[in-house]
């Protein structure tokens, strides 16, 4: 029995079913790697948008903090000028 014999010897409804099996197996996998790709896309995006926040976050910090400085510099300027106005009158 030679290997075109074998393959004419199985019943009609075998290369059906297993067409079928193939198709459903390329549809799964093209399905589950679509799936993957598209997590590691959003986790991506989501990453990106965490990072933006912190920087964000950051920046707010910085400057609030450079707000109270300039506030607090300004005042110390007021006391300095105050200062040196008394000094300039009474040196002594």
């Amino acid at each position: 029995m030679n290997i075109f014999q074998f393959f004419q010897a199985l019943p009609s409804d075998f290369w059906e079913n297993f067409l079928i099996s193939i198709i459903g197996a390329i549809i799964g996998s093209g399905g589950a790697i679509l799936v993957f790709y598209l997590t590691i896309w959003h986790d991506r995006k989501k990453e990106v948008e965490r990072k933006e926040l912190h920087y964000k976050n950051k920046l707010r910090y910085f400057h609030s903090l450079v707000e109270s400085v300039v506030d607090s510099v300004e005042k110390q300027i007021l006391n300095m000028r105050e200062y040196t106005k008394k000094v300039k009158k009474d040196p002594f």
